[in-house]
């Protein structure tokens, strides 16, 4: 299993490269401290957390701490989805093969889309709202060869709505504007 201590020590010096630039330096450091972090096996019962924020949004963790802490809690799947933009899914896979988990990473995003102008039924006013948008479940090199072939703009083809208030409504997505059209 995994030693507490060896996960605490990782997450700590982790921690102290905690800002946007020093990815590089948070993969290296991950590097050398995998060969002391026994991985568990992946628990096909284990949980799930599918709205996870990183440095790259309003989180307090790097991706590659999330993706630690999730290993070391048995965690079955994860999905990091930071506010308009993809720019930690990246480290966040990278992670993953250095750890070499059977954690599966969604890569996502949580969209913020401008609503004004847009007419919801039974809804009075609302000037914006967040949409979680997943990809399909993949490896650090599938995601590279997305990001290569499809344009950002395309991201909307993968859309999935979510709605915290769990009611059914449908929102004419040429009203939305959070990417251009291709």
């Amino acid at each position: 299993g995994i030693n507490n201590t060896d996960i605490s020590k990782a997450m700590f010096l982790l921690g102290q490269l905690n800002t946007k630039d020093l990815k590089t330096a948070r993969l290296e450091l991950l590097r050398k401290l995998a060969p002391q972090i026994k991985n568990t096996e992946v628990d096909p019962e284990g949980r799930v957390d599918f709205h996870i924020h990183s440095i790259y949004s309003d989180g307090f963790w790097s991706p590659a701490q999330i993706v630690l802490y999730a290993i070391a809690n048995g965690m079955k799947a994860i999905a990091l989805t930071d506010h308009d933009t993809l720019s930690g899914v990246g480290e966040a896979l990278s992670a993953l093969d250095i750890l070499k988990s059977g954690l599966t990473i969604y890569p996502a995003a949580e969209l913020s889309v401008n609503m004004r102008g847009v007419k919801i039924k039974d809804v009075k006013s609302i000037r914006s709202l967040h949409v979680l948008a997943y990809l399909p479940p993949m490896n650090f090199k599938e995601y590279i060869n997305w990001e290569i072939k499809v344009k950002r703009e395309e991201f909307w083809a993968y859309l999935r709505v979510s709605n915290p208030d769990m009611h059914a409504y449908t929102v004419n997505l040429n009203n939305l504007r959070v990417f251009r059209k291709a």
